[in-house]
């Protein structure tokens, strides 16, 4: 599936489930006789047209003809190591390139970028909520459902979610705190939405 814009000198492509846009325009000879996308392990027909690897055996087990020439193809066709190469050393935008990110790479380092880009949405090991990778820490911090809370008397941790279904049968011997209204909260928290009830 490809999103090209002609007003743009760059192209939106999809490259093993991953969206990039390339720096300049894609050259046709790297470009799927096939699927018309960018070439993905790219191999040659007998009559010399590349297509992924993946498409050359959709061809084979629908009509067996060459998108180009309706040639009829061979049962083998040929890894092309040299376009393989030529396509993973293709510069490529960073695909959070929206969000901020402006770097530029070669093709072949997208996974190395993706690991360690910090404009990545993530998803919070503790609530599942996708955070980009630079907030992650304040988000787990600060934001989190599901971040512990620590009682300041006691010590225990307790979920933030968690907080007044805990307090309704939490008795911990020091932490209780009666404020002038005369309602009970745990001692880190004085708001009235965490209020025990008896």
């Amino acid at each position: 599936m490809k999103d090209v814009d002609s007003r743009s000198s760059s192209e939106t492509v999809r490259f093993y489930g991953e969206i990039v846009e390339f720096t300049t325009p894609l050259e046709e000879c790297y470009r799927c006789a096939y699927c018309k996308n960018v070439l993905e392990d790219a191999v040659q027909t007998q009559c010399s047209h590349r297509c992924c690897e993946k498409c050359a055996e959709n061809i084979k087990k629908s009509d067996g003809l060459c998108p180009i020439d309706s040639k009829r193809l061979s049962q083998q066709v040929f890894k092309d190591v040299c376009a393989r190469q030529e396509v993973l050393r293709l510069e490529v935008y960073c695909p959070q390139k929206a969000d901020g990110c402006q770097e530029t790479f070669a093709l072949q380092d997208l996974l190395a970028h993706q690991e360690k880009c910090q404009h990545r949405p993530r998803d919070c090991t503790q609530c599942a909520v996708s955070v980009i990778r630079r907030d992650l820490r304040r988000h787990l911090l600060e934001d989190c459902c599901n971040r512990l809370i620590s009682c300041r008397e006691c010590e225990t941790l307790i979920p933030y979610v968690t907080l007044e279904a805990i307090f309704l049968s939490f008795r911990c011997r020091v932490s209780l705190y009666i404020n002038e209204n005369k309602r009970i909260y745990h001692s880190p928290i004085y708001s009235p939405q965490f209020k025990i009830r008896h």
